[in-house]
């Protein structure tokens, strides 16, 4: 065999075992918090009422994560396992539809939902919302399904078939600027929420010290900060006369984004069902969940605020605030279903 194709292989079967450990790396982190975490969501998550949407928001975030995760494995790990082409392809359009909802869905609606509650409940909040975070998840996702939906599964290589994978998949035979005008607009998608988020804790929540404001704060600066910079470059890696200055050859910031976002948003839930007070959990939390029994650690002065049990004072809502009246190595990638 020729020295220099030798080395190309060489060089390829590297990219292939590094975009691999990231993975490992990614899922295993994942999966270690959703164990570690079990227990506050069978005391914190199960109790709740089956319709309560924090509720369905977080089981469907957190099951279908590992559900993904575990469909990929099959599909794109050397587990030297035998898979015939049309279920490859249907791994391959199970593990799309799970990706979509799992990474680039579920849990950005939670910080949408959280926001939502911070405006109070409010109706024409909702709707404008609602209307917002679909005109940009749905062109989105058509325009990822666009560049994936030409992705076939093919025969293994030799190499492939050596090696032990159960799959292989042909690059998908769709513009690239498909995946770039998707990365774009979620860009800017993670770009207008971060604003609104900023404007409604720095500009109606300023005042307000208690435990469930900086829990929101401190989970959502991280999660929106994070899905920006992330986002930002990996739309720059895409953006034509930057792809050959923005390498990412083991494909890390996809890695660390589908760990981050469901991570994040499983947090902020599990943390605004833990505070239980009563100066706001009228106002934000009995949104998203059912209020648990025995009420909070919280009094109230003649002054008419709330002061918690460890917290600063704050604030107590108005009546009327409660209620709210007046890519290198392509064809190795197997088109993962990087969800943006």
């Amino acid at each position: 065999m020729d020295p220099d194709a030798i080395q190309e292989l060489v060089g390829e079967l590297g990219v292939w075992r590094g975009q691999e450990y990231g993975q490992v790396a990614g899922y295993t982190a994942l999966l270690y918090y959703y164990a570690t975490s079990f227990d506050e969501e069978v005391e914190r998550i199960w109790p709740q009422p089956p319709w309560k949407i924090g509720k369905v928001l977080y089981l469907a975030s957190r099951y279908s994560n590992i559900l993904r995760i575990v469909i990929e494995i099959v599909r794109s790990f050397p587990i030297h396992a035998t898979i015939s082409i049309s279920a490859c392809n249907s791994l391959q359009s199970v593990f799309w539809s799970l990706q979509v909802m799992a990474i680039g869905f579920f849990p950005e609606a939670i910080f949408w939902l959280c926001i939502y509650a911070l405006l109070g409940g409010k109706t024409k909040y909702l709707i404008v919302l609602a209307v917002t975070f679909l005109a940009f998840v749905i062109p989105t996702q058509v325009l990822q399904g666009m560049s994936t939906a030409t992705v076939e599964a093919i025969e293994l290589s030799p190499l492939e078939s050596a090696l032990g994978y159960t799959c292989s998949y042909a690059p998908s035979t769709q513009s690239p600027t498909l995946f770039l005008a998707a990365a774009y607009l979620a860009l800017t998608r993670t770009t207008l929420i971060m604003v609104v988020a900023i404007i409604t804790l720095f500009v109606r929540y300023r005042k307000q010290k208690n435990r469930l404001i900086k829990v929101i704060r401190r989970e959502g600066a991280v999660y929106y900060l994070s899905a920006f910079l992330i986002g930002f470059v990996m739309s720059l890696s895409r953006t034509p006369g930057l792809t050959e200055k923005i390498v990412d050859n083991y494909d890390l910031l996809v890695t660390f984004r589908s760990f981050m976002i469901p991570a994040f948003a499983d947090r902020l839930l599990l943390r605004m069902q833990k505070i239980d007070d009563l100066g706001t959990r009228a106002l934000i939390s009995t949104l998203i969940f059912e209020p648990r029994n025995g009420g909070g650690t919280s009094s109230t002065d003649s002054d008419g605020y709330y002061e918690e049990e460890g917290s600063s004072i704050s604030e107590a809502p108005s009546p009327r605030d409660v209620t709210g009246d007046p890519q290198p190595s392509e064809d190795k990638k197997r088109e993962r279903g990087e969800v943006v």
